[in-house]
């Protein structure tokens, strides 16, 4: 658990936690959305530590005994509402870890906090048995949700809490914090963050991840020589990469990175502003060989393939007429 200095980014969301720790209001019930790996369940810690720590503070001190607690799972105030029998929060884990405890006074605090984690997985007798105690909650209670699409969750939750959304981070933001936190150098920092989607959590595992770094290699491998591969090989290609469909979203944005790196060296002619700068030769080499229409129609190719994998078209086939529409 860290403070919220240390987190990078979302700063309107961070003030508003501060704000409500200063105040000593902090709203009944909240809904913090963002995908995954975007840093939702650190910032919920550590709001949940601040309005918990002994010294009041705007951020968790992690010296008293409440930030101990809170950091060891051990927190009398601090409730994280689980699934117990499904993968899915039922009615009656809503019913027997918060509904029927929350009218319980807090232990030691001066709030009793219940974090629901993927909220968005809740049945929606889950969510509507919620209803209620979000409407009338005790004064001292705090109900945090968690989700990656806060859209799965029924208007009358939503209408009920504060939404707190996590947008996607600066390129720049991400390329800083890896540089500077995780010693990431200039070409990886910058690969992850493109690829990150302004999502800090993906962009730090991304950059420390070798099998990352091997697909990146042999999906540019593979772009370098396309257009000299003969029919046989795409497809022995195509059905490579489709028996391996975990990595598709990495490996279609990898290839939109590099066709629009291969636009932006033709109009710049400048190493310095693409991302592959360790690929600049072969860059040169692709911006010289294919017009702004032919990269333009390769791009909008890259886009449907996807828009077809997500709704079930076949994969192989889907990369074969990719692979023969970068070939040309």
């Amino acid at each position: 658990m860290i403070g919220f200095d240390d987190i990078c980014g979302y700063e309107s969301v961070k003030e508003h936690m501060k704000n409500a720790i200063r105040e000593k209001r902090p709203a009944h019930a909240y809904i913090i959305s963002g995908p995954r790996y975007s840093g939702k369940k650190t910032l919920t810690q550590t709001f949940a530590a601040a309005l918990l720590c002994e010294k009041g503070g705007e951020s968790p001190c992690m010296e008293c005994i409440s930030c101990k607690q809170v950091v060891s799972g051990n927190h009398p105030d601090l409730i994280n509402v689980i699934p117990t029998k499904t993968i899915a929060i039922s009615i009656n884990d809503i019913r027997e870890q918060l509904i029927d405890t929350i009218s319980i006074a807090p232990y030691k605090s001066n709030y009793k906090i219940y974090i629901i984690d993927e909220a968005e997985t809740m049945h929606v007798e889950a969510q509507n048995s919620l209803l209620k105690t979000l409407e009338e909650p005790p004064e001292y209670a705090v109900i945090i949700l968690t989700a990656a699409s806060k859209q799965k969750l029924i208007p009358t939750v939503l209408s009920r809490c504060v939404n707190l959304d996590l947008r996607p981070l600066d390129e720049k933001q991400i390329i800083d914090y890896l540089m500077k936190k995780k010693q990431a150098v200039d070409y990886q920092a910058r690969m992850a963050a493109a690829i990150s989607g302004g999502n800090l959590g993906k962009a730090i595992k991304l950059v420390g991840d070798p099998e990352f770094m091997e697909l990146q290699n042999s999906v540019l491998d593979l772009l370098v020589r396309v257009k000299d591969c003969e029919p046989a090989e795409l497809m022995e290609m195509a059905k490579k990469i489709s028996d391996n469909k975990q990595n598709l979203e990495d490996l279609f944005d990898i290839m939109l990175l590099w066709y629009s790196d291969v636009l932006l060296y033709k109009a710049t002619a400048d190493a310095n502003s693409v991302r592959f700068t360790e690929r600049v030769h072969d860059l040169r080499r692709a911006s010289e060989q294919l017009n702004y229409d032919v990269v333009q129609n390769i791009i909008e190719t890259i886009e449907k393939s996807k828009q077809r994998i997500a709704a079930n078209v076949d994969t192989e086939i889907v990369l074969e007429l990719l692979l023969f529409a970068m070939k040309g």
